[in-house]
């Protein structure tokens, strides 16, 4: 089932798209239990917003082998763990605002987990009843910070550069699918999921045991190699095979 996120009238809604012009509203509470509640509104008049308000937004690093080599890193022990802020979630077809113009600020084509379920120490046979759905991201970050500081507390803190899709599908397989980011038509990654080093199921459970997850909370699952500076006027699609894409245009301002 494909889910999007919406405001109409002032209000956040989720819904399922019906016919290419029309959705069909669903309950508040879809994380308990999915309910069509009959109303249906036209695609013209809603705003498209992130596909879920977060809580925690995690990030996982260095998790494609392709990555790690144009890095000229070793491969990692445990999956090397980030943050964003929730304050930093943006969605497909907004501008993406480029703080520091100067700065070397990359794309990272991601695939995204939206968990579904409380989840705490949880193993990995069991990881699947609490996954909600995927959708894809962009992963954007300020080089300059990390370089400057060594972690990434301000590199991926900034408003609007954290981009998932309004557009989240539930009965989605993550296995052996295509990960491909484009700038301005040109292909600039191009990986497969099965390429990385820890599995969702894996990663799912590994955070589980660190922190509790919650419904609604959405884990970046690692970046193909390619990642590379973005220019003013930029436009980036991420596309993963058989999920969809998203879009966005790059804005440089002070």
């Amino acid at each position: 089932m494909d889910i999007i996120r919406f405001k109409h009238n002032d209000h956040c809604k989720y819904g399922i798209i019906k016919t290419k012009d029309i959705l069909e509203e669903l309950n508040d509470n879809i994380f308990e239990e999915i309910v069509k509640t009959g109303k249906e509104i036209s695609l013209d008049e809603v705003e498209s917003l992130p596909c879920v308000s977060p809580g925690k937004i995690i990030g996982i690093g260095l998790n494609y082998l392709d990555h790690i080599k144009e890095s000229g890193l070793e491969v990692p022990e445990n999956p090397y763990v980030v943050f964003r802020p929730p304050s930093s979630i943006n969605t497909d077809g907004k501008e993406v605002i480029i703080n520091h113009p100067e700065h070397f600020v990359q794309f990272e084509g991601e695939l995204v987990v939206v968990m579904g379920k409380k989840c705490k120490n949880i193993n990995e046979k069991e990881i699947d009843d609490y996954i909600f759905a995927y959708t894809c991201g962009n992963d954007i970050t300020d080089k300059y910070y990390f370089k400057r500081d060594g972690h990434f507390g301000i590199a991926k803190a900034f408003d609007t550069q954290c981009i998932v899709g309004s557009i989240m599908k539930t009965d989605f397989d993550p296995h052996n699918k295509s990960i491909k980011t484009y700038v301005n038509d040109k292909i600039r990654q191009s990986g497969n999921t099965n390429d990385m080093v820890f599995n969702i199921r894996f990663l799912i459970s590994y955070l589980s045991k660190i922190m509790t997850l919650f419904p609604g909370d959405i884990i970046f699952t690692g970046s193909p190699a390619g990642n590379d500076n973005l220019e003013n006027g930029d436009e980036v699609v991420v596309e993963i095979e058989n999920l969809g894409k998203i879009k966005n245009k790059i804005i440089k301002q002070r």
